[in-house]
């Protein structure tokens, strides 16, 4: 992985810890352990962190404890990518840390190509390069690829950080889209005839794409004020009882 992220992993057991750095260490992730989510706050005091960073939090053995420790981090440094993982994570308890700012809840299984995905989405240290680590002919243009499970992350990843502008989509199986985000969530979104959250919806189900975002695009109309969390769960709810 180009420009190299830095991935912080607080409350995991040595071993496993062990385990994981390996893993992502091969995926181009630079990894370190911290013993529990205050050991990061004191790290970086109210500075914020560096842009190049994620942090994950492991469960432990409290859900509702890890919960409140990875929503307060979130609180404190609302640009950081913040996953919580644990050994099996039920699709309620998924939506439920989204709802309340987290960019990820995932089971450790799915750990791995989570971080890696969102270290992907992440602002290049260098203006000159793109996500991709492709020099880009504007600073105000990102370009990544990404499969068709990672778009929610995207989205998620685009809102969470303050974007305003417009994610480009073009479909490996055919067809190209448009996301428009502003004010922390998406306002506006099209894929052929369908607009909003039914736009998301097809996009959701539409396979492996490539993606530019442009900072300062602005949407044509304005079909959504849901927050973010919101229109995920309705668009995700609303692809699965699809057949398209």
């Amino acid at each position: 992985m180009a420009d190299n992220a830095r991935l912080i992993i607080t409350g995991e057991t040595p071993v496993e810890f062990a385990s994981l750095r390996e893993v992502l260490g091969k995926a181009g992730l630079t990894v370190e352990a911290k013993p529990d989510v205050a050991a990061v706050v004191a790290e970086f005091k109210e500075a914020p962190p560096p842009r190049r960073l994620l942090v994950a939090h492991a469960e432990g053995d409290s859900f509702t404890r890890a919960l409140s420790e990875a929503i307060s981090l979130k609180e404190r440094y609302p640009s950081l990518p913040v996953v919580l993982y644990a050994e099996k994570v039920r699709e309620v308890s998924r939506l439920r840390c989204l709802e309340q700012g987290l960019d990820e809840c995932v089971t450790r299984d799915q750990f791995v190509s989570t971080v890696t995905a969102l270290a992907r989405l992440l602002p290049p240290a260098s203006p000159k390069l793109s996500s991709s680590g492709v020099e880009s002919k504007s600073t105000s243009q990102m370009y990544f690829q990404l499969n068709g499970d990672e778009l929610s992350n995207a989205l998620q990843f685009l809102c969470m950080t303050s974007r305003d502008g417009r994610l480009k989509l073009k479909f490996e199986s055919g067809g190209s889209g448009s996301v428009f985000i502003g004010g922390g969530t998406v306002i506006h979104a099209e894929f052929g005839d369908d607009e909003g959250i039914p736009a998301i919806a097809r996009m959701l189900r539409s396979g492996a794409m490539e993606a530019r975002f442009f900072d300062g695009s602005k949407a044509p109309k304005v079909t959504n004020t849901a927050p973010i969390s919101g229109v995920l769960i309705e668009a995700s709810v609303m692809a699965d009882e699809s057949d398209i």
